[in-house]
């Protein structure tokens, strides 16, 4: 890598040197890998070491994170992970690590030190990202991005403050973020904030569990579902929209699956809260649809729907937190990319990851979320494998 160390034929020499200094009580012989990451390996490298530190004696360390994980071979006597302890691949890829059981270790506290009352239409932090738009009770914690805080962690970002769940507000700081207290009454200066902590799972919310039960002693009471606006569209999601369920819709290009939806919502945007997330058209450009189709009047149905165009699911989970709608839908999900994985959006790693979050918010907050995917020439669902289903030639759905 040429950074640290001695070329291959000076290595000898340099042993030698070390084994002669009386300062130096035990030698370890080490080599670090430059490509175990990649399709180039290690091979050129271990040709190197080995023909380097060829009959010296000492332990060796030689893996790093991506050969820890990898390239067996390398473990030697000692292995020493960088990245891999801070929960990340070194792949870049987040998928890489699937199967590995690896849990996170780190754990980040801090306390609140001020608290402040906002009116509706106060701003909160740097460049007056988050505007209040009720009264609101926030706290100010003592922790930014020169503490390790990610700088780019929007507002919606989950925390916990005295053991509840609440979430960030407004721009992270050089040494301070400002959470939401508006539902902790209890919660002050002083109070214990959790910005991030071990979890067995990041599903584990979501997996309760349950007593081994006879058939007969369940009762079977049919889920409540409400209407899509739509009769046909209910029809074929058996009998409704279920709150915290998540609907996966395909078909072929042009059938009319965001048409479908947009008139959908804009029905439903009467009665419930309703969020439009575009991935592949503007805001303007859902508007013009919206007016070919009559939904644009003042007293019309659209009027009350929420529109974001966004293609990042960290950003998107924050407008689904912050907003709270009843009903979102996210065209399309082979658009979204989360910054967690280094793919482009549509890949099989992104694809998954993207609905695996979004579904999971979707059980966590009660919100129905309705994603669009593309459907591929041989007619199935594009994206994981688990996804691949033969889509009806118009309005195919799947409720999970």
């Amino acid at each position: 890598m040429n950074r640290l160390g001695y070329r291959p034929e000076l290595y000898q020499v340099a042993w030698q040197r070390a084994r002669d200094c009386t300062n130096i009580g035990q030698i370890t012989l080490m080599t670090h890998f430059s490509d175990a990451d990649t399709s180039r390996g290690i091979e050129h490298q271990m040709q190197a070491f080995e023909r380097g530190a060829k009959e010296l004696t000492g332990s060796r360390c030689l893996a790093n994170s991506a050969a820890v994980l990898w390239h067996g071979r390398t473990h030697a006597d000692w292995v020493r992970p960088g990245i891999l302890l801070y929960g990340a691949s070194p792949s870049g890829v987040a998928a890489a690590l699937t199967g590995y059981g690896f849990l996170p270790a780190m754990t980040l506290t801090s306390e609140i030190v001020a608290v402040q009352n906002l009116v509706p239409g106060d701003t909160v932090g740097y460049g007056s990202t988050y505007t209040a738009e009720k009264p609101m009770r926030i706290g100010v914690v003592a922790c930014g991005y020169a503490d390790g805080y990610p700088h780019a962690a929007p507002s919606g970002t989950p925390v916990i403050v005295d053991g509840v769940r609440t979430q960030l507000v407004g721009r992270v700081s050089m040494d301070m973020i400002t959470v939401d207290l508006t539902s902790l009454p209890n919660a002050g200066i002083g109070s214990n904030v959790q910005l991030w902590a071990p979890a067995s799972h990041r599903y584990q919310a979501l997996a309760k569990t349950a007593p081994v039960q006879k058939l007969a002693a369940i009762e079977a009471a049919d889920v409540p579902r409400f209407s899509s606006g739509i009769q046909e569209f209910d029809r074929v999601l058996g009998g409704g929209l279920v709150a915290g369920g998540v609907v996966l819709i395909g078909g072929d290009p042009g059938i009319g699956k965001s048409t479908l939806l947009l008139q959908s919502l804009a029905v439903l945007a009467r009665e419930r809260r309703a969020l439009y997330v575009s991935g592949e058209e503007s805001s303007a450009q859902i508007a013009l649809r919206a007016q070919r189709l009559g939904l644009m009047d003042s007293t019309a149905p659209a009027s009350e729907l929420h529109l974001l165009a966004e293609i990042q699911l960290e950003k998107i989970q924050a407008a689904i937190t912050a907003e709270r709608p009843a009903v979102a839908v996210i065209d399309s999900i082979q658009t979204v990319y989360s910054e967690a994985l280094s793919s482009a959006p549509g890949s099989v790693a992104q694809v998954r990851e993207c609905a695996a979050q979004l579904t999971r918010l979707a059980k966590q907050m009660g919100v129905t979320i309705i994603m669009v995917g593309h459907v591929t020439k041989e007619g199935s669902l594009a994206g994981p494998r688990g996804w691949r289903a033969k889509s009806a030639p118009a309005h195919a759905g799947k409720s999970a």
